[in-house]
């Protein structure tokens, strides 16, 4: 798939670049197929966590780049897809203050939007003024808005501010009529949590390191929603529901938020550890409304690659 995504960006102008980041993941995965094969040594010494996240996180993204690029809609993301040679491209790991890595969060948003929605379009990535939804796509015959937003920190006071600054671009765009905010939580989420080494102490005094597996992908799962729950808490306890109603009120925004959450972990299986990505949408209801709009449900299908069921099915 790696061969492919080459030619996919090759056929749109963009090479990738040597000493980038996208490069070094696109060789260690070739490296590991080596090594699958007994063609090279395996360190049994390393900590693969993150360099097996970063593959993870970019073979999710490519597969979306892939299985979309005769898409007739796909060309519009081009301008994101340049930026994958200039940071972190993967979702799913730490990447602080990495403007251009947060862009590629906007490409992927697009490339789910592609899968289930109509008409995308994408804000310049290298001209944004920041009064336009970052993603403009067509759900549920309605033109919906994502503003797409990658917290740094844990303050619930910044998550406000930039879940105001959402709802404005939301607001002031004439091309949307309705929308929501997409927080990218990858720079607060503890991946190490998810995907713990089991001996750490004995691991740093030198010890072959025993990382934990999971057996099934609910374990996990879990502890993302309870991430999520307590970023939902977090946010209403420190700013209040009458300012969040305020926030939202007489405002075309939906009032609440999309919370992505993806990180590397590993799966217990009868051949020994799967490596995987798990990932999920948490909808932000702030009001509790019990309801998250079927137009946001849709993208979790994409999300994961998934058809969306048919009405008799749902």
């Amino acid at each position: 798939m790696i061969r492919q995504f080459e030619d996919v960006l090759k056929a749109r102008g963009i090479v990738i670049a040597p000493g980038s980041h996208l490069e070094r993941i696109c060789i260690r995965i070739m490296d590991w197929e080596r090594q699958r094969k007994g063609l090279e040594p395996i360190n049994l010494m390393e900590d693969v966590r993150k360099p097996w996240s970063e593959a993870l996180g970019l073979w999710d993204l490519v597969r979306h780049i892939t299985d979309l690029s005769s898409h007739p809609g796909f060309d519009a993301l081009i301008p994101h897809l340049a930026l994958l040679n200039k940071g972190s491209a993967p979702q799913n790991v730490v990447a602080l203050q990495d403007e251009a890595s947060n862009k590629v969060f906007e490409l992927l948003i697009g490339l789910i939007s592609l899968r289930v929605g109509k008409d995308v379009s994408t804000d310049d990535p290298n001209h944004s003024k920041g009064d336009n939804p970052d993603v403009i796509v067509t759900l549920e015959e309605k033109r919906w808005g994502l503003a797409c937003k990658v917290l740094n920190g844990f303050s619930p006071l910044t998550m406000f501010e930039r879940l105001e600054e959402g709802v404005n671009q939301i607001e002031n765009s004439p091309k949307v009529e309705t929308g929501c905010v997409v927080f990218n939580l990858k720079n607060v989420l503890d991946h190490n949590l998810l995907w713990p080494i089991l001996n750490l102490d004995q691991f740093r005094s030198g010890k072959l390191p025993y990382f934990a597996a999971w057996p099934s992908l609910d374990c996990p799962l879990s502890v993302l929603l309870e991430v999520a729950g307590q970023k939902h808490r977090d946010l209403v306890e420190v700013n209040t529901e009458p300012e969040l109603r305020k926030l939202f009120h007489g405002k075309k925004a939906t009032p609440g938020a999309l919370l992505f959450l993806q990180t590397g972990t590993a799966l217990r299986t009868s051949v020994g550890p799967l490596m995987t990505s798990v990932g999920v949408f948490v909808y932000m209801d702030l009001f509790e409304t019990g309801q998250c709009p079927k137009a946001l449900n849709l993208l979790n299908y994409a999300m994961h690659h998934r058809p969306v069921p048919t009405q008799s099915s749902s």
